[in-house]
């Protein structure tokens, strides 16, 4: 979702702004990271960290939040379909325990190969 702005117009020229909503540039910044790099433990920990970052901070708007969170779950669904290795899939249950103190009840973590996180 995108908004032009119109900020100058004289005569015939105007000067144009084009903005993208939150939820839609942390999308585009994602889904390509998720689609490459799904089956690396080390990227999928990284971009999980990036979001954890990102809830650890005030939001100007609580919509950020549950953007922020909702491409974690997403993230973890990729994990879940696509990491199979159980060393990796322990590695990243551990981390897990620590953002879900932060999501809280926002989604709920379980692996194919692996029962579901209790808290």
């Amino acid at each position: 979702m995108t908004e032009k702005f119109i900020i100058l117009k004289i005569e015939n020229y105007k000067i144009e702004l084009e903005t993208v909503n939150f939820s839609e540039l942390i999308y585009r910044s994602l889904a390509a990271y998720r689609q490459y790099c799904k089956h690396d433990i080390l990227i999928m920990e990284k971009l999980a960290k990036m979001l954890k970052y990102l809830l650890n901070h005030p939001c100007e708007n609580e919509r950020y939040a549950d953007t922020i969170k909702k491409q974690l779950h997403i993230l973890y669904e990729d994990c879940q379909t696509n990491i199979e290795n159980k060393s990796d899939i322990e590695r990243l249950r551990k981390y897990l325990k620590v953002l879900y103190k932060i999501v809280s009840n926002s989604f709920q973590i379980s692996f194919q190969n692996s029962s579901n996180l209790d808290y």
